[in-house]
């Protein structure tokens, strides 16, 4: 199968992606993801000039796919201006972040992201990895999430992690 082939066989997957029919929808996004690396070059190439729906699917393919070559580019797309994607991108970076040196990212988008849902996802990824570094961030996220009600997604999604990480050491 030549290269040609390949990226028309993905710009179709990708556009079926959008499917109202669940089944083909489902079936693309499996495809996609059994074509494993050949696919995550184009499907970088793309992921920016997607709906947003499409972009967090994408993402999601990616992380399944689970190659370290969309590291960085996922890496760079956490400005995103859809928290569906960052969301995303932060439960991905949880199964792609290989080297714990690299969870930095996941750390930053726990404390700021404006989105909870964005948080709570950076703190599932957090605890995934397992590295004892992310406690005393997880920690201050538990006790009190920015103000956020007693018992918050991010707060509950904390302590999870936590128990995680720890539950690893014992």
């Amino acid at each position: 199968m030549d290269d040609n082939f390949d990226f028309k066989q993905i710009e179709h997957l990708i556009s079926q992606l959008e499917s109202e029919d669940w089944e083909v929808s489902d079936k693309s996004f499996d495809a996609l993801v059994e074509l494993g690396p050949k696919a995550v070059e184009p499907l970088l190439n793309v992921i920016s000039t997607q709906p947003v729906e499409i972009r967090t699917l994408l993402v999601s393919i990616l992380g399944k796919i689970g190659d370290e070559k969309a590291l960085k580019p996922l890496l760079s797309m956490l400005k995103d201006d859809a928290f569906e994607v960052r969301a995303e991108i932060a439960y991905v970076l949880g199964w792609l972040i290989i080297d714990k040196k690299n969870i930095e990212p996941l750390i930053e988008i726990l404390l700021n992201d404006k989105e909870a849902e964005v948080r709570e996802a950076a703190a599932d990824a957090l605890g995934n990895l397992g590295d004892e570094r992310a406690i005393p961030y997880l920690e201050q996220i538990a006790s009190n999430d920015k103000g956020m009600s007693e018992h918050s997604s991010v707060e509950i999604e904390a302590l999870n992690a936590l128990r995680h990480i720890r539950n690893k050491f014992v």
